[in-house]
């Protein structure tokens, strides 16, 4: 074998390699997403029981306007940060909400997104409080087709636990709205 086939032969080694290495010393090999959370991980927490238009697709959850009625489903979604590393790899920038919104930044339907924290509050009635870190919807600022939208956050603290909640809403008539996942970017 020759020099510079050996040469090669390394070099596409260890760029096969660079993700894994990235990965097991505490970076990330996916563009700097840490957390991917489908619809399908969510629980819905509240919706219209009249509504018939709520349907599920794969991972995605969506929502068919109706006639004579608004139509919403509310969704809680787990989220689970490492909360306990020393390389700061747990920090949060933001959030990347992927969706549809079937008139685009009109009221007709939305997608709306908040990052929740929920912490010890001794002196809160229940012994917890629950803060919104940040939120979005898409009928402020959405696209119509299917689409992802960035949410700055603040880094959270490491005294709380998270989740994120979403509500699809859509006004009666021909407009569909859909959640299909987020991802948590660092």
């Amino acid at each position: 074998m020759s020099r510079s086939k050996a040469i090669a032969g390394l070099a596409l080694t260890l760029a096969a390699l660079a993700p894994a290495l990235a990965h097991a010393r505490g970076g990330s090999d996916d563009g700097g997403h840490i957390v991917a959370i489908p619809a399908a991980a969510c629980i819905e927490i509240a919706a219209d029981p009249a509504d018939g238009g709520r349907t599920t697709l794969g991972g995605a959850i969506a929502l068919q306007g109706r006639p004579g009625g608004v139509s919403s489903v509310a969704l809680r979604c787990p989220l689970a940060l490492d909360r306990g590393g020393a390389s700061g790899d747990d920090r949060l920038a933001g959030l990347e909400v992927h969706y549809l919104d079937g008139d685009g930044p009109g009221a007709d339907a939305r997608v709306g997104v908040s990052l929740v924290r929920t912490a010890l509050a001794p002196a809160a009635a229940d012994g917890f409080a629950e803060t919104v870190v940040c939120s979005w919807s898409s009928a402020s600022s959405g696209a119509m087709a299917p689409a992802r939208a960035t949410i700055p956050c603040a880094s959270p603290a490491t005294d709380a636990f998270y989740h994120v909640d979403v509500l699809l809403t859509v006004q009666p008539g021909p407009q569909r709205a859909a959640f299909v996942g987020l991802k948590v970017i660092r």
